[in-house]
């Protein structure tokens, strides 16, 4: 789809051959006896959950991950085979629901489970659950005492509930590889003494545990932001591998103008020109996910350059210096991260560390008023 097709000229590009190479490379670097999940909570990280979703199960995702039921419910109105796992906490309110709709649900908590076995009796089904266990993350799960073990073991005995998995998660695989272990020793450890099924599923690597703990595979991990062709943090080895962006956040330039020195630019005028500046305007801004707090710090790219953000980024409007691209002109693209037309790349990373924050929640944070173009 060419920009002028779009109601506005401000899209993302999800580059679908880029997913689909990342997805491959992650299937050869794990054990063909692993499954792999696929975390899409949170529309796939801003990437488009529905779309990526029906994609990965025609090529070797086994399940999918997400946050909330709402979310789980939005996949299943269309993937009505799929296996689906909330990771968060569900209510008890929708419990009916989403034993009716086949939805596996994450538990910590032996009350949730014997509502879980109610409405499963009523229904005469069973329900699907994954035990959650707090082993470092302090977040939610079971803590690996007493009380918890007796707990699930009683979970156990409940007739219309089957425990399909047993997962934890890891606070700090990224960077602290010492704490990893003593979460995986705990896990390993406790799981030891609760009761499985031959099909129970251990699961309890995230992205980065993929990459620099094989150990920690068992029998299903969880792709989350690698997936995506990003690095879990800045200083994370990737292993060899040559994961690429899956999204590039673009928009179109709308006017130029030139101004001369001493002139302000945007709101509060936090940037004065020193000289006969050209400025292109941009219709993106903070509303659209590109923040504030890249004002004066971020550059885009343009016609195989770079431009720097000037002033403050507005709502809806930006604006770049472009003064040293030679013929630059209205409708041309500007690349805010990912790819551009001529193989170039501006690392949402680089953005990422202008205003001391993680990729994970740029990518996250380009609106729904953005449209994503499947390429």
């Amino acid at each position: 789809m060419a920009h002028k097709d779009l109601k506005r000229y401000v899209y993302a590009n999800i580059h679908t051959d880029h997913f689909l190479h990342n997805l491959k490379l992650i299937r050869e670097y794990v054990p063909q006896r692993t499954h792999l999940m696929l975390v899409l909570k949170a529309d796939a990280y801003g990437h488009g959950a529905l779309k990526l979703g029906k994609l990965a199960l025609t090529h070797g995702i086994y399940q999918l991950g997400v946050a909330t039921f709402d979310e789980a419910m939005e996949l299943r109105e269309h993937l009505t085979q799929a296996k689906i796992l909330v990771l968060g906490y569900t209510p008890p309110s929708v419990v009916d629901e989403a034993i009716k709709h086949d939805i596996e649900l994450c538990v910590y908590d032996i009350e949730m489970a014997r509502e879980l076995n109610k409405s499963a009796k009523r229904q005469n089904k069973q329900a699907k659950i994954h035990i959650k266990l707090d082993t470092g993350m302090n977040r939610i799960g079971y803590q690996c005492d007493s009380k918890s073990l007796n707990e699930i073991h009683e979970i156990a005995k409940l007739s219309n509930v089957f425990i399909r998995g047993i997962f934890t998660h890891f606070a700090s695989a990224d960077c602290d590889l010492g704490y990893l272990n003593l979460q995986y020793e705990r896990f390993c450890a406790f799981v030891s003494l609760l009761p499985k099924h031959e099909d129970t599923l251990l699961h309890c690597a995230n992205s980065a545990s993929i990459m620099n703990a094989s150990k920690t595979h068992l029998d299903m991990v969880r792709l989350g932001i690698i997936a995506y062709g990003l690095k879990p943090s800045f200083a994370m080895d990737m292993q060899g591998l040559e994961l690429k962006p899956v999204m590039s956040f673009r928009a179109h330039i709308v006017h130029i103008k030139e101004v001369d020195a001493n002139e302000c630019v945007s709101y509060g005028g936090t940037f004065i020109t020193h000289k006969k500046t050209k400025i292109a305007t941009l219709p993106v801004g903070y509303a659209d996910g590109y923040m504030r707090l890249l004002s004066n710090k971020a550059e885009v790219l343009i016609r195989g350059k770079r431009a720097r953000v000037i002033g403050n980024i507005c709502m809806d409007q930006c604006m770049v210096d472009v003064s040293d691209i030679e013929e630059v002109k209205v409708g041309d693209c500007a690349v805010l991260f990912g790819y551009d037309d001529f193989g170039n790349i501006l690392s949402v990373d680089e953005l990422a560390a202008h205003i001391g924050t993680i990729n994970y929640e740029l990518i996250c944070a380009v609106s729904k008023r953005v449209a994503r173009v499947y390429v």
